[in-house]
């Protein structure tokens, strides 16, 4: 019954028009985090928001990784067996008439960097904020403690850079507190929020 409370809290939320949320959830293992947020998903995609679900446990990835998969199911991309991305049509054109098109600025730097090292996280935050800014998303983080500390720490100054944005965006994250130590990044994350 909390978590069906929970959940249409949330639906509410991107009724009205209002400034982007970061929300948090957390507590104990089996206490309802993962099935709160695998609700959320469904009802957030019900009402018209693209949805994207990461789980912490999956996404120990480094920021490149992390990236590379957001753009996938951001736009549906594929990928050669030599990890450079396979543009629709459609997205191929768009690039060639408009190299200062702001999202591909980012995926731009993406497939020119070879390594971690090389990605451009400005280009990736004003992407990633430009996404949210401009639709209605829903990004979903579950066991938010196993997430890459270069991830989270991306993901922070995202949401920091969008505080004051007005938009039907979202980021969930959801924290585990059994799993959870004082000198973690997402234990002073949470702790921030």
């Amino acid at each position: 019954k909390d978590s069906e409370k929970l959940s249409q809290c949330c639906i509410n939320l991107g009724a009205t028009a209002r400034q982007f949320a970061t929300v948090c959830v957390y507590g104990k293992s089996g206490t309802g985090k993962s099935r709160f947020l695998t609700e959320l998903y469904y009802a957030r995609q019900k009402s018209g928001n693209k949805c994207y679900f990461i789980k912490g446990e999956n996404n120990r990835n480094s920021l490149y990784e992390f990236l590379r998969s957001l753009i996938n199911g951001i736009y549906s991309f594929n990928f050669n067996r030599d990890g450079t991305i396979v543009f629709p049509e459609s997205i191929k054109n768009a690039f060639k008439v408009d190299k200062n098109f702001k999202s591909f600025e980012f995926i731009d730097s993406i497939l020119k960097c070879e390594n971690q090292n090389d990605i451009d996280t400005v280009s990736a935050r004003n992407w990633l904020g430009s996404v949210l800014r401009n639709g209605n998303v829903t990004i979903l983080v579950d066991n938010t403690q196993f997430v890459h500390k270069d991830v989270l720490s991306f993901l922070r100054q995202v949401c920091n850079d969008l505080q004051l944005c007005h938009c039907n965006s979202e980021i969930v994250f959801a924290f585990n507190s059994d799993y959870m130590m004082s000198t973690s990044l997402a234990y002073h994350f949470l702790n921030d929020l």
